[in-house]
């Protein structure tokens, strides 16, 4: 593929991304949904971008079923006080309850699946 000496570089990275589609074809070739798991430290964007990424693609071609799976707002539910305390690792009852939180998110998202969701995203610290 020659594109001319502007483009050169660009059909490197272009290539790339079409091998790396392609083999995302392959491994989920039956699949119907779409999981994004938003992961990083606390107060860093994740879900700002969580819910942007809702709008686009419920936008986007018409629309996608889309949900944002927030484990934060499960974790406030089950009795999440805001106390530094509740994140102390060495804090088994509060592991346990972020643990149950993140569980509840993960199953609302399987159940948004099988009732035809095709995007889920897990919004998670």
């Amino acid at each position: 593929l020659n594109l001319g000496g502007y483009y050169r570089g660009s059909t490197d990275q272009i290539s790339r991304f079409f091998t790396a589609d392609r083999l995302r074809a392959e491994l989920t070739r039956n699949q119907r949904h779409l999981c994004l798991v938003m992961v990083g430290l606390p107060g860093r964007g994740k879900s700002f971008i969580s819910r942007k990424l809702e709008v686009f693609m419920k936008w986007k071609d018409g629309g996608h079923a889309v949900k944002v799976f927030n484990v934060g707002k499960y974790r406030r539910n089950i009795g999440d006080t805001g106390d530094a305390n509740f994140f102390d690792p060495d804090n088994a009852s509060a592991m346990g309850q972020r643990q149950q939180a993140a569980d509840a998110a993960m199953d609302d998202m399987l159940n948004f699946f099988e009732e035809g969701g095709e995007v889920g995203i897990f919004d998670a610290t």
